[in-house]
């Protein structure tokens, strides 16, 4: 028979980040194109952000009364 085990406790560290950090975006089409150009502009502090996530202030949801 199998006899039951007690659980190890085992601390495990995570490592500081060294290196660049990669990112898979699959199907790399028009939209995630743009958004890697977009990120790399406001990186290099070449553009400023904007649109729908810049915007989630000012959007209206359900019903309106002005």
């Amino acid at each position: 028979m199998n006899k039951p085990t007690t659980p190890q406790k085992q601390s495990t560290g995570i490592a500081p980040p060294q290196g660049r950090l990669g990112v898979l975006i699959p199907g790399m089409g028009a939209v995630a194109t743009t958004l890697i150009a977009g990120v790399n502009l406001i990186a290099k502090g070449q553009g400023r952000p904007f649109g729908s996530l810049t915007q989630m202030q000012k959007i209206q949801i359900g019903h309106c009364n002005d």
